[in-house]
């Protein structure tokens, strides 16, 4: 089982949290790494029980500088986890996805949990 880096309970809302430091950008990082991180986090904390609010999967991509492959990123994470196979799922699983190419833009994004890079 493959499970994102960090899993934040808000009143609203659950995120879904991977942070992605690239020295290489890897053209198949969604279907390969991402969306299975996101869904089998879904699935654990379905089985939990923990699954009562709206998911939204935030991706953290610190990649200088940014890659072509960054470009509608969001919407290609997004369509992905939607239709993994043949078939769309049945059941959304994730509201939305967010994905954020700098701690910078994480921190006007996520104004209450301000990240620092740590070298």
């Amino acid at each position: 089982m493959m499970l994102v880096d960090f899993v934040v309970e808000e009143t609203e809302r659950t995120l879904l949290i991977e942070v992605k430091d690239l020295g290489k950008l890897r053209s198949n990082i969604i279907s390969n790494n991402l969306v299975p991180k996101c869904r089998d986090s879904y699935c654990y904390l379905h089985l939990m029980r923990e699954d009562r609010k709206k998911f939204l999967y935030v991706v953290l991509i610190l990649y200088k500088p940014e890659s072509p492959l960054l470009m509608n990123f969001a919407d290609r994470l997004r369509s992905r986890l939607r239709k993994e196979t043949d078939k769309p799922w049945k059941r959304e699983y994730v509201s939305d996805c967010v994905a954020l190419t700098s701690i910078e833009k994480w921190n006007t994004y996520f104004p209450e949990y301000q990240a620092t890079a740590i070298t």
